[in-house]
């Protein structure tokens, strides 16, 4: 009895909240929005502290081999060697990828009037064989397509500000999950425990425990997958440009780190 009153209460509550945030669309969806910004960063950083701590640990458990003093020490060294690897793998990348880019457009760039002069006696025969469609084309007023193109212009200003923005707002939020992430990193065992506790503390033992369980299980299985796929896609790369280099395709390296 005291169970289907507790499940009556708990759903007069949830449908309480439904009503109000229906009745309340706006005022919902602005601290829902609130409530994302302020977690956003957090589980940006949360994510970045979980890739970074998977070349973190092999480093900790080499290191402590070596010594087994100064734990802190080494786990600042093992944090600070994970995380220049990582930058450094994707800064090289950048480098490379960019005068190669820069070359395949050039390439692209020299296509260009070959590929004109096709369309050119392409849309010739295509005239040639439909007279009415050259007609029309012909009696169309070119001066308002012109006048579309510069009276959108400004429509075309307004969106490259508002992407620019977007990228630099994403920019912060990377910058602040990557400050707090050496945050998670630095103290994992510490957060770890207090998480526990904070569980404990409002949820059944059981609960919990499964909860933990479960929580060890999907970290094991997505560290290994992680460390799996960058070896293969490592091990594909490179097989991929050999390959592509000794069959003379172009753009080998673009297509090979892609």
């Amino acid at each position: 009895m005291k169970k289907d009153k507790k499940t009556i209460i708990e759903l007069i509550i949830f449908a309480g909240i439904v009503l109000w945030c229906v009745i309340n669309f706006k005022v919902f969806t602005d601290l829902f929005t609130l409530i994302y910004n302020v977690v956003l960063p957090l589980v940006v950083g949360c994510a970045i502290a979980f890739v970074v701590n998977v070349p973190m640990k092999k480093l900790e458990k080499l290191f402590s081999k070596k010594s087994k003093k100064r734990k802190k020490l080494k786990r600042i060294l093992a944090m600070t060697i994970s995380y220049i690897l990582i930058l450094g793998i994707f800064s090289l990348l950048v480098v490379l990828i960019i005068p190669e880019l820069i070359t395949a457009i050039s390439e692209v760039g020299k296509y260009l009037p070959e590929g004109y002069n096709i369309s050119k006696e392409y849309l010739e025969k295509v005239f040639e064989s439909y007279p009415e469609l050259a007609s029309k084309i012909s009696g169309y007023d070119y001066n308002k397509l012109v006048d579309s193109a510069f009276s959108s212009a400004g429509d075309l200003v307004s969106y490259v500000v508002v992407i620019i923005k977007g990228l630099i707002s994403k920019a912060t939020t990377v910058f602040f999950g990557i400050v707090l992430s050496i945050y998670i990193l630095l103290d994992k065992e510490k957060l770890a425990r207090n998480g526990k506790k904070i569980c404990y503390a409002f949820l059944p033992n059981k609960a919990v425990d499964k909860m933990i369980r479960i929580f060890k299980l999907t970290n094991l299985a997505f560290s290994n997958f992680l460390s799996g796929q960058c070896t293969d896609a490592i091990l594909m790369g490179i097989l991929c440009f050999i390959l592509m280099n000794i069959l003379k395709i172009p753009f080998a390296f673009i297509i090979s780190v892609m």
